[in-house]
């Protein structure tokens, strides 16, 4: 696979009776590029009501690491997955 940089953003959910976990990811790749080298970021969050999820995206929209990429570099793929976590 070529150099790139990745956006990848996953949402686990637990299941049944015992706290088995699964989880849900969408990764937007983008060509490298030289100011995509350094940027890193992890964000949790999410949980809760409304505000708090709003609160969330506020986030990771404000973030370098999510800012730079969307808005100078055109997204080559997307790629959808589901992870059986246990």
């Amino acid at each position: 696979m070529p150099e790139h940089f990745e956006l990848m953003f996953k949402r686990q959910f637990a299941v049944g009776d015992y706290g088995d976990m699964i989880g849900l990811s969408f990764t937007i790749f983008v060509p490298a590029a030289d100011e995509l080298r350094d940027l890193q970021a992890t964000r949790f969050g999410g949980e809760g009501d409304a505000a708090d999820i709003n609160e969330w995206l506020n986030d990771v929209e404000a973030d370098p690491a999510f800012q730079i990429p969307m808005t100078r570099h055109p997204a080559e793929r997307f790629a959808f997955g589901i992870d059986d976590i246990g």
